[in-house]
């Protein structure tokens, strides 16, 4: 899973280079979280309200596998942010 604001300055959403590689990553998802009023650019990172929902997803995603298969295959969760 990986998550970014249309506001990151590396692999901006305008070069459409996530819709293209997260093809790449076998059960890989790329979500694209929308510039609001709660958004805060970088500091949106801190803001566990806009981004936690998919952060459980993840989780429950895992813990099923684990539970339904002893061997995981590898998942990216890379909640993606600008260097500081």
């Amino acid at each position: 899973m990986l998550l970014i604001l249309p506001t990151t300055r590396l692999n901006p959403p305008e070069l459409g280079i996530m819709e293209v590689e997260i093809k790449k990553v076998q059960k890989g998802r790329y979500i694209l979280l929308p510039i609001s009023d709660e958004t805060r650019g970088h500091g949106t990172h801190s803001i566990p309200k806009i981004w936690g929902n998919y952060l459980e997803e993840l989780m429950r995603f895992l813990s099923a596998s684990i539970s339904e298969s002893s061997c995981v295959q590898a998942m990216i969760f890379n909640l993606f942010l600008p260097p500081f």
